[in-house]
């Protein structure tokens, strides 16, 4: 099925373009968008992809007829490995060009090389980010867009003994940035002390767009709302089905489990300060707190369905 919010705002006449189509394409998700999605195709080397990507959009946003609302996916992929980026972002070096994760690191000289690429990655994302808020201010949409910029993932330089990400869940590959400008919002940061994850974004766009609950029942929390405190965070790790690990995240541990068709197996459990795992106390919290965590997934897809066609309170 299609994903309900992009669903929603496509019954409610919403204009919805991803930006890049190779991005979807390549994960397969392409089919999360509604029929009627317009699909760019970028065409161009790994380093000016991102910049193509921003151009066309910015040539798109004069195009459009600026009465019909507008829902923009915007994938930027210099902060994935290899960490494409113009000659003119090469800042931090050396850095040279990579082609694979396995046999890049042989002392600790390479692996500050694969970071230096990272930070020319970050650097080049960050100038077409600010390409996309200043022609939304130049044009005087800022005041009434809502911007999101995220991540699906971080990454981890051998923090934890692994490189990039993928491979296990911990703070540094599964950590991300979240900024969301909001029109009419005050600038300081939320006051959120609790943990989140991406869930919580799909229900603070509703709250944002005038909805009092999550009527799409997606299991996250608005962020604009007072955020109940979850002791543990029941989290699938990999793009399979059913998800091949789960992993049950608190303040202190993160333990993963190897799903199969009768029960879930240990298959490990880490600090996430990194510091040694000692006694029982992760086995305690994991079987106290397991079956609260888990309820956030039980949802109905009757009860979904139905709010298919819902409209929203505001325009």
């Amino acid at each position: 099925m299609n994903d309900p919010f992009l669903a929603l705002l496509s019954k409610n006449g919403y204009r919805l373009r991803v930006a890049n189509k190779d991005h979807l394409g390549a994960a397969g998700l392409a089919w999360l968008f509604p029929a009627g999605t317009l699909w760019t195709e970028i065409n161009t080397s790994a380093a000016e992809e991102d910049r193509r990507t921003i151009g066309l959009y910015l040539e798109d946003r004069r195009e459009r007829n600026t009465t019909v609302p507008a829902f923009d996916f915007v994938p930027l992929n210099a902060t994935h490995l290899p960490y494409a980026f113009p000659t003119e972002h090469a800042i931090f070096q050396p850095a040279p060009k990579l082609t694979s994760s396995h046999d890049i690191l042989r002392s600790g000289e390479d692996l500050e090389m694969v970071r230096n690429r990272y930070r020319n990655g970050c650097h080049f994302a960050d100038e077409q980010i600010g390409r996309t808020l200043d022609d939304l201010e130049t044009q005087g949409d800022l005041s009434k867009t809502i911007v999101v910029v995220t991540g699906d993932h971080g990454e981890e330089f051998q923090e934890r003994g692994q490189l990039t990400h993928a491979g296990v869940l911990n703070d540094y590959q599964a950590r991300t940035v979240l900024w969301i400008h909001l029109p009419d919002a005050p600038p300081e940061p939320l006051a959120i002390d609790v943990p989140t994850v991406h869930m919580d974004i799909v229900p603070t766009l509703l709250y944002a767009l005038g909805f009092d609950e999550d009527v799409l029942y997606t299991q996250g929390c608005s962020l604009l709302s007072a955020v109940e405190y979850r002791p543990m965070l029941s989290l699938c790790e990999y793009l399979s089905k059913p998800p091949r690990y789960r992993a049950l995240v608190t303040d202190k541990y993160v333990s993963r489990w190897r799903y199969t068709a009768s029960r879930y197996l240990f298959s490990g459990v880490q600090r996430r300060d990194g510091a040694a795992v000692e006694g029982e106390d992760w086995l305690r919290e994991a079987r106290e707190l397991y079956a609260t965590a888990a309820e956030m997934y039980e949802n109905s897809a009757r009860r979904l369905a139905a709010t298919s066609a819902l409209q929203c309170p505001r325009e």
